[in-house]
């Protein structure tokens, strides 16, 4: 039996991204992970990831199944964390709803199991104009960095259908 791996992730009170740090055993909703997180207002539906074909956000509740390499917005009342076990993933399930698939446009994306350094590296064929773009919750902006980390969601654009790794 292979060795499951535990990751603690904290995710910043008010706007953050954040992403399943690891491949799940059995499908894992925001609920089923989350420790002391309190959405902004009451709100239910307070998680989005980004659509890029459809060029929009798709709003989903705590309860909704979560997907490793997709990148997720969410809208905390309070500093809080989830922890999740799983197993280790590579770029091979970063993208789309954890297909591995880049659109043209902008794309949601979150990090693999292990840290990137430099995003170059793992940009493959994809033909990206801007990004990786992160949001720094304190200071509530986007910044553009070469690293990617667990846990976290970052903005990229392309002007290709392309796979990462």
């Amino acid at each position: 039996e292979r060795c499951k791996k535990v990751m603690k992730i904290p995710i910043d009170g008010g706007v953050s991204i954040f992403s399943l740090p690891l491949m799940p055993v059995s499908d894992v909703t925001f609920n089923d992970i989350q420790s002391g997180c309190v959405f902004t207002g009451g709100i239910t539906n307070g998680i989005a990831y980004y659509n890029p074909t459809a060029e929009s956000y798709t709003y989903i509740d705590a309860n909704t199944v979560l997907y490793p390499g997709q990148g997720y917005f969410i809208t905390m009342e309070n500093e809080c964390e989830f922890t999740m076990t799983g197993d280790k993933f590579t770029m091979d399930h970063v993208g789309y709803l954890g297909t591995n698939s880049i659109k043209p446009g902008w794309n949601l994306i979150g990090a693999p199991s292990e840290k990137i350094n430099d995003f170059d590296d793992v940009e493959g064929l994809c033909d990206v104009v801007s990004g990786p773009w992160g949001f720094d919750a304190a200071k509530y902006q986007y910044e553009r960095t070469q690293t990617l980390m667990p846990g976290k969601g970052y903005f990229i654009k392309t002007t290709n259908t392309c796979n990462l790794g």
